[in-house]
């Protein structure tokens, strides 16, 4: 079980095994946090998928305000990265590296507009891309 394999919740490494120990902590169902999520019970098991990689920061805050802890108990540095805005961070690190967008995008196999669309929060980067570029 969790609480053995991770006695400190913050060094569990994926948002759905973080949502699995809360709920186990707190002795619910998987259709008891659906229903407070405002999910079918099918969709909140997709969210304990280690699969899934987006979340809904709506959902988690409701999730989160059940567990009565603050939302970032449920990211992983991913979902921690789309929650502190994804925007600033991007443009932060592009500029850091005094470089444009379409060098940006050159560099991590993204056209210029996609790091324009990155940047304006009209698109999530990736998790595949997020680690690329921050791992």
């Amino acid at each position: 079980m969790l609480f053995y394999k991770y006695p400190d919740p913050s060094k569990i490494p994926t948002v759905a095994e973080r949502l699995q120990y809360f709920r186990h902590k707190k002795s619910l169902l998987q259709e008891d946090v659906a229903k407070v999520a405002g999910l079918h019970r099918s969709t909140y098991i997709s969210y304990e998928n280690p699969k899934h990689e987006q979340y809904s920061l709506d959902v988690l805050k409701k999730i989160s305000e059940l567990y009565c802890i603050d939302i970032t108990a449920l990211l992983d540095e991913y979902n921690k990265f789309l929650y502190d805005g994804q925007t600033i961070q991007i443009r932060q690190t592009r500029k850091a590296m005094g470089i444009t967008q379409y060098q940006f995008g050159k560099l991590y196999g993204v056209t210029s507009n996609t790091v324009k669309c990155w940047e304006s929060g009209k698109i999530k980067l990736s998790k595949r891309v997020w680690e690329r570029i921050y791992k």
